[in-house]
């Protein structure tokens, strides 16, 4: 009744399941690499998230890594602040305050926190930066990617993207204020990052499930073909008739 698994037809069909079920199980092996190596560095990056604070030069004096906690010193460019296209946190519309700090170390861009706005707009009282030094402590942001925004909001917080716009060179990495001397008045501070792992958890589900239908698919067909056969049945392989009569 299985003489018909040594036709040319299904000897392909035995090559393409063979192929198939490979390329299933190392996609999904694969998708369990990644997620291991994405457990690793989120797991890195949470631990550099509770170290001590250094110095925003010392920082940079490195190159600057992001997630790192810093300090900074300096006098806020109240000019050359600038606010992010519309985003919304919590429902509401609003903006995210960007203004550049003068340090010892370079102008850094410190991203203040985020406010609301209505049909008036936002009040300048709200996002004025302090006058005179201020003390500012936070994290070490990598650039965010976006559009460079248009009018008079920037689209990105890209110290890249900002620094042009407003005409000044900015160190490579924004600061996300997470406390400041004096504290900032009416603006909400951002929550500190959650790494996320991805989808390869799902994706490697789903190439294993796909490599179980095969493997339990292709047995059932051979089955009801062989059963087909045993009943007579006319199908694309010819039928013995000496065998069929048995």
């Amino acid at each position: 009744m299985y003489d018909f698994l040594t036709t040319p037809k299904w000897l392909f069909g035995h090559v393409l399941v063979a192929t198939m079920l490979g390329i299933f199980v190392a996609a999904g092996f694969w998708q369990l690499s990644r997620l291991d190596e994405a457990r690793e560095q989120n797991a890195a990056l949470a631990s550099q998230l509770d170290e001590p604070s250094r110095d925003v030069a010392e920082a940079f004096s490195g190159g600057g890594q992001p997630y790192a906690p810093v300090t900074a010193e300096g006098v806020y460019d109240a000019e050359r602040q600038v606010l992010s296209t519309p985003q919304s946190r919590d429902g509401r519309p609003g903006h995210y305050v960007l203004t550049p700090l003068e340090t010892e170390a370079g102008t850094l861009l410190v991203d203040r926190g985020w406010v609301p706005f209505d049909r008036d707009g936002v009040p300048e009282e709200v996002v004025e930066p302090p006058a005179g030094t201020v003390r500012v402590a936070g994290l070490l942001m990598p650039p965010q990617e976006g559009p460079s925004g248009d009018g008079e909001f920037v689209g990105a917080k890209d110290p890249a993207v900002v620094g042009e716009r407003v005409g000044v060179d900015l160190l490579p990495l924004h600061l996300q204020l997470e406390d400041a001397d004096p504290a900032p008045a009416r603006l909400a501070l951002n929550p500190r990052p959650e790494f996320d792992e991805g989808n390869h958890l799902s994706y490697a589900v789903q190439w294993f499930l796909f490599t179980a239908v095969v493997a339990v698919g292709y047995p059932i067909l051979i089955a009801r073909t062989a059963a087909d056969r045993r009943r007579g049945a006319h199908g694309d392989d010819p039928v013995d008739p000496e065998v069929v009569g048995r």
